[in-house]
């Protein structure tokens, strides 16, 4: 399940109106410079959102196998600090627009 609500375009298009609104005379390399920050943060999302579900799989993975309890913590806390890092770092991403 993805984090991220929307397509990329409507994200740009956005934050694009923010830009305007802010300044009327933002210059197209400023509103470039903006719409390539949107693009490397999506990108960023779904990055974040695939290594989490890498994780959750790897833990069941070692779940069916009957993984050695200890290991099996380990990797639960991995995944849960992994899951909790993403969680912290997506809304961050956005303040640097």
């Amino acid at each position: 399940m993805s984090c991220f609500a929307g397509d990329v375009e409507t994200l740009i298009l956005v934050v694009l109106c923010l830009v305007l609104a802010q300044n009327p005379m933002a210059t197209i390399r400023n509103l470039k410079i903006k719409t390539s920050t949107c693009k490397r943060i999506v990108k960023e999302l779904h990055s974040y959102e695939k290594e989490v579900e890498r994780e959750a799989a790897k833990t069941a993975d070692m779940k069916d196998k009957g993984a050695d309890p200890y290991d099996l913590k380990q990797q639960v806390q991995i995944s849960l600090l992994i899951s909790l890092y993403s969680k912290i770092r997506s809304p961050s991403l956005f303040v640097r627009i």
